[in-house]
């Protein structure tokens, strides 16, 4: 049986591994916004944000969980930075229809620990996405989602009641 020896942390990404990312992010972009998004639309939304310092407006897609109207994204990429700040807005396309949110970046705390291991009890890939070592009942635990996460963000966006488009 071969041990998995790497340390705990997000997954690294090479040159070859960006582009096919940003590539992906297009089409899924594209499938999205159009009349057959129902299935992605359960996993992932399309996340616009202006660029702290550039003000340039981005869009990516990524993953989410959702309890009421807050949606939890995690980010092992440095994308996050540009939401850091108090009532930051941000667009989102959630399941076919775009809302305004607010939004809360976390980076460095046990809020961040928790998310990813909320996500990791959904999505059993992200635990090996990321290395984290198990318990006996295969849950993640605690201290490796702790080492793995440290330099990870949690951004948790608070739909607001009206759509915005």
């Amino acid at each position: 049986m071969k041990v998995d020896t790497t340390p705990a942390g997000p997954p690294s990404i090479s040159k070859s591994a960006l582009i096919l990312t940003k590539a992906l992010n297009v089409i899924l972009s594209s499938i999205l916004r159009s009349p057959f998004h129902r299935k992605l639309s359960q996993r992932f939304i399309l996340l616009s944000f202006k660029g702290r310092r550039s003000g340039k407006r981005y869009t990516i897609v990524v993953g989410y969980q959702r309890e009421d109207e807050v949606l939890e994204v995690i980010s092992p990429r440095n994308w996050w930075r540009n939401l850091q700040g108090e009532n930051t807005h941000v667009s989102v396309l959630l399941q076919g229809r775009w809302y305004d949110g607010v939004v809360e970046a976390f980076h460095g705390d046990e809020t961040v620990v928790d998310g990813y291991l909320r996500a990791m009890q959904r999505s059993h890939a992200l635990i090996g996405m990321y290395h984290v070592e198990v318990d006996e009942t295969g849950q993640p635990k605690r201290e490796s989602v702790c080492q793995a996460t440290r330099t990870c963000a949690l951004v948790r966006i608070l739909l607001l009641p009206e759509k915005c488009i």
